[in-house]
């Protein structure tokens, strides 16, 4: 269908945990505002912009898949992301060897129907809250001040909720399929 408007599509780790809002609320000061509750997430695999042929086929395929699903995940820092801009105040979660297997099962179906075009690799994080626009010159050192501050506040782990294939357009987010976990 030719003009269709196509929208990112990717499999991600829905969390939970009380501290978020706690924590974001220190960068609302900076222009920063908080992720809202529910759409907290870890993207294990950004799959790309498929027409919605290839998104049935990627559904599908992903339906009947077999996997386990880490209840928790450990937190290991904050940062401020891209580090070029800055926009993205987000949690470091520890890159085990369980989340690089769930996403390396996860590639492998959903590359059998679609050319994955992951741009971004993998860098397991969970934003909390988001800004428009780069951190103004001089806003720097506050930054700086608000995630010392912040790392005080970290909880150590997550709690999963569950797995989603959802796509994201201008900010909302649709879940396609709820992945089971065995």
């Amino acid at each position: 269908m030719a003009g269709a408007a196509v929208v990112p599509l990717y499999v991600a780790l829905f969390v939970e945990n009380e501290r978020f809002e706690e924590l974001a609320t220190l960068f609302k000061p900076l222009g920063y505002r908080p992720v809202e509750r529910g759409r907290h997430h870890l993207t294990l695999l950004f799959i790309g912009d498929p027409d919605s042929i290839h998104r049935h086929w990627i559904a599908r395929e992903l339906e009947g898949i077999s996997v386990r699903i880490p209840p928790l995940l450990r937190v290991t820092g904050i940062e401020a992301i891209p580090s070029h801009k800055r926009t993205n105040i987000a949690l470091a979660i520890e890159p085990s060897r369980e989340l690089e297997t769930l996403r390396a099962v996860l590639e492998e179906r959903v590359s059998k129907v679609f050319k994955i075009r992951d741009r971004y690799g993998f860098h397991p994080h969970i934003t909390i809250a988001r800004r428009p626009r780069m951190i103004p010159p001089g806003g720097e050192e506050e930054l700086g001040i608000a995630l010392r501050k912040a790392r005080s506040l970290l909880p150590r782990v997550v709690l999963v909720k569950d797995m989603r294939l959802v796509e994201s357009r201008k900010g909302q987010v649709r879940t396609i399929l709820t992945i089971a976990s065995v």
